[in-house]
């Protein structure tokens, strides 16, 4: 069910719990191999941290315009310092294709900074409006 979306390219979701008890909603650039979802963050990111205090973790993969439809779910998300530079490599080639952008340039001379999330989903649903909104 994951796989379908990847070709999306819009942001996931993804929610963790802080400290405090109190949630947190991230949006972050994905993409998925294996059933599992990728991301890369700045290790110095407080999700980083977040995520190192409580590992469970939500998200939703939909677009923001009617007639709404999307995946949900939930899972464990681990922090894998060793693959950062490589998974940023992948989304960057995914979100920001082969152009050459300052956002890209910045990234590049920065990605001995990045760590990748690994999102294994224990449980995930799809939902479609389209036809609760449909103005026929």
């Amino acid at each position: 069910m994951l796989s379908q979306l990847d070709e999306k390219r819009i942001p996931i979701r993804l929610g963790l719990l802080r400290p405090n008890g109190y949630p947190l909603v991230i949006s972050l650039w994905y993409y998925t191999d294996n059933e599992k979802i990728y991301c890369a963050t700045k290790k110095d990111a407080l999700i980083v941290k977040y995520i190192s205090n409580n590992s469970r973790c939500s998200f939703e993969l939909a677009g923001d315009n009617p007639p709404y439809r999307g995946i949900r779910g939930y899972g464990i998300c681990q922090i894998n310092p060793e693959s950062g530079k490589e998974v940023l490599d992948k989304l960057m080639n995914k979100y920001l294709s082969e152009k050459q952008t300052k956002l890209k340039q910045y990234l590049t001379t920065h990605n001995d900074r990045e760590v990748a999330l690994e999102i294994t989903p224990y449980s995930v649903s799809s939902y479609d409006y389209t036809k609760r909104m449909s103005t026929d």
